[in-house]
């Protein structure tokens, strides 16, 4: 599959792409959710990380579908936890990990972590946004960093499409010659009530949040 790049795009994203994944959920109340899910590794082990809203009212083991080797697959996982188990306020953070049962080969390692990023900074968000297309595709966008909503949550300027949900937000440390870095996990942001137009903006909470509950139950459910 090939990343529909944006025109600003200028630092190499080499295996980003294949770190990236639709998701299809389909919960206990019948909803088929759907999204974009990220593999990262730590201690060893593989964790899906995607938004808390894109498997809403998830189990603690279940399965879900993937899209990968150009089809839909059954995967079975073990829910690492979810945002509403951090000792954070708001406590609702709209981020999911999952360990899958089959784990996911992909190229790394990569750096999870939002160290040195800082306001200007251009960001790119990565997912899959909600179409027919078959096979699904991939979508990157850039924007600018623009600070913090409160803890842990990150303003973008920029746009990021329907399905986008839970994908990795990436930087490059150093700007274009730093080392690439996922600084967060896509939220939804809802539309400004102000009726003067405003640059598009999207949230995503910092990726700590994950590595947070990775830490505290490695194996999952």
């Amino acid at each position: 599959m090939t990343p529909e790049y944006a025109e600003r795009v200028s630092v190499t994203l080499d295996g980003m792409e294949s770190r990236v994944v639709p998701i299809r959920y389909h919960n206990e109340r019948g909803e088929c959710l759907t999204g974009t899910a990220f593999v990262i590794e730590l201690g060893g082990h593989e964790y899906l990380v995607t938004a808390h809203h894109v498997v809403n009212g998830v189990t603690p083991r279940g399965w879900m579908e993937l899209f990968r080797e150009d089809q839909w697959s059954n995967e079975v996982f073990a829910l690492v936890g979810t945002g509403n188990a951090l000792e954070v306020a708001p406590r609702n953070v709209d981020v999911a990990v999952l360990r899958l049962g089959g784990g996911l080969i992909r190229p790394g390692p990569i750096t999870t972590s939002s160290a040195g990023l800082a306001a200007g900074q251009d960001v790119y968000t990565i997912g899959f946004p909600a179409s027919q297309d078959s096979p699904p595709a991939l979508n990157v966008e850039i924007g600018t960093f623009t600070g913090l909503a409160g803890e842990g949550r990150l303003l973008i300027e920029g746009r990021a499409d329907a399905g986008m949900s839970g994908g990795p937000v990436v930087f490059s440390e150093g700007q274009s010659t730093g080392e690439l870095r996922i600084a967060g996990i896509l939220a939804h942001i809802p539309p400004s009530p102000c009726s003067v137009p405003l640059p598009p903006t999207v949230a995503a909470y910092d990726i700590r949040y994950a590595i947070e509950l990775i830490n505290a139950n490695p194996l999952g459910q």
